[in-house]
């Protein structure tokens, strides 16, 4: 378990909570358990941005919750990000301007791009293409002590968020 980041939940009753969520449209459901999935969320976002190393600031500020991709099933995912609606924020800016009036912003200027070198460490025998090692530095694991720290009490709220919509739906199915 320690290590692998994920928050594992076990319902006790679930062929009763199946049989409630199976009656719902599949869009109704995803965007209920995300909406519950976020609010839950914002405890493990705050622990990690608490957790994050302070050097400049942009990783913790680049902490945050993001769905995936997935239209079948609801995902949250909670870490550092690069933040590309800045990037084009600039960009938009930048047009009609020439020389030294425009304003140069990469990704690595938005913070997050560099959170799982923090997160995992950088190994000695990393090496670029033919100029030598790159350094190294050790690990600080700030996102899996926010996991751990927050583990119980976002498992606590997601079932009982989950148990309370399941009540909800079933009394409006059983008019």
């Amino acid at each position: 378990m320690a290590g692998d980041g994920f928050i594992k939940l076990e319902i006790l009753g679930i062929d009763k909570v199946d049989k409630v969520l199976s009656r719902l449209p599949d869009k109704l459901k995803r965007k209920v358990l995300l909406k519950i999935f976020r609010k839950s969320a914002k405890i493990t976002v705050t622990a990690a941005k608490a957790a994050a190393p302070k050097d400049t600031g942009t990783l913790s500020k680049s902490i945050s919750a993001f769905v995936g991709r997935s239209k079948e099933y609801p995902t949250l995912y909670v870490g550092p990000r690069v933040k590309k609606r800045l990037i084009k924020k600039v960009n938009r800016a930048n047009r009609g301007l020439k020389g030294a009036n425009k304003r140069k912003l990469s990704h690595y200027g938005t913070g997050g791009w560099y959170g799982h070198f923090v997160e995992y460490g950088i190994s000695k025998n990393r090496k670029r293409k033919g100029k030598g090692s790159t350094g190294s530095t050790n690990a600080d694991p700030f996102m899996e002590r926010a996991i751990s720290q927050t583990q119980a009490t976002v498992n606590t709220f997601i079932s009982n968020d989950i148990i309370q919509y399941v009540k909800t739906s079933a009394k409006e199915l059983a008019k």
